[in-house]
């Protein structure tokens, strides 16, 4: 009787073991989502430097901009006119854990290329107030604030374009409405489904089973008011009539390049699609820097 009675105590502390592992997994996932570490400004200067991306950044004319969004929460960034006078401009949205800073890669090229450049910090990142991150649904209308800023302060009929790394691909994809009228959009490395990349992260990058993502999923939902079961830029896309470039590194092990191809296969308007061998995530730009900006000049004159 003893034995079987330490038996079921063991039992039951396995148990206990089992799920407490479970809700501190979900947990643990759903911090990484909606709280994730973030970067300093230094720690993403550094990055583009190491990189040789930083270019002539310092010496470039920039003004400090504020603008508040739907909910009047401040996005913090920066306006860098062209060198010349022109009607081309970008909003540029970074990735996730990154700062505006990280941005300077791309703002170069668009710089150089003759477009003035709007680059702004997500919210939770950077130097603006901390509160959550949601994968793109809030994103998405932080971004639309900046948009509607780029209109009001130059003009309606400015020729006006967005690029996003990574949680910024995702949130420029998600923000595609034929209400804004945008030119063009550039997605580099973005996910076309969050469930989907959660499940893969899980089960292909950390090798845990992904029998608890349900439940992260519930858990954000009842903290943050948002699921990853709601954010499918794939599903938005199948509306978008905006111009788009699609770029992925074909080594990209965080989100796999076929994200990108499935975004391409259910776009309807005009798109065009660019794998750089042997890149991982976000690395496309830093792997082949030449063939990018060539990339990006070729296709802003097919869409002019």
């Amino acid at each position: 009787m003893r034995a079987v009675i330490i038996a079921a105590v063991v039992l039951g502390i396995v148990l206990l073991l089992i799920l407490l592992g479970i809700l501190t997994t979900a947990v643990l996932l759903m911090r990484i989502a909606a709280k994730p570490k973030r970067s300093g400004i230094a720690r993403s200067i550094r990055y583009v430097k190491e990189q040789g991306l930083y270019g002539e950044f310092d010496d470039l004319e920039k003004e400090e901009i504020v603008i508040p969004s739907h909910d009047q929460y401040e996005l913090h960034g920066f306006y860098i006119p062209a060198k010349k006078d022109g009607n081309r401009y970008v909003v540029i949205t970074h990735g996730i854990t990154d700062t505006c800073y990280g941005s300077i890669r791309y703002a170069n090229f668009y710089h150089r290329l003759g477009c003035h450049v709007v680059m702004y910090d997500l919210r939770n990142h950077g130097v603006n107030k901390k509160t959550y991150t949601t994968m793109g649904i809030r994103e998405s209308r932080d971004l639309r604030a900046v948009i509607e800023y780029v209109r009001r302060r130059f003009g309606e009929s400015v020729f006006l374009g967005i690029h996003g790394e990574s949680l910024g691909s995702a949130t420029s994809v998600l923000c595609l409405d034929d209400g804004l009228n945008l030119n063009f959009c550039v997605a580099d490395c973005g996910y076309s489904d969050l469930l989907e990349l959660m499940t893969y992260l899980v089960k292909e990058v950390y090798h845990v089973p992904a029998f608890f993502i349900p439940l992260g999923n519930k858990l954000v939902k009842l903290f943050y008011h948002y699921s990853f079961s709601e954010i499918k830029p794939v599903e938005n896309i199948k509306k978008n009539h905006t111009p788009i470039l699609f770029i992925h590194g074909a080594s990209d092990t965080y989100i796999p390049c076929s994200m990108s191809q499935a975004m391409y296969d259910a776009n309807p308007g005009y798109k065009e699609i660019y794998f750089f061998k042997g890149a991982g995530h976000a690395m496309s730009i830093a792997s082949d820097p030449k063939r990018y900006y060539n990339v990006l000049e070729s296709f802003l004159g097919r869409v002019r």
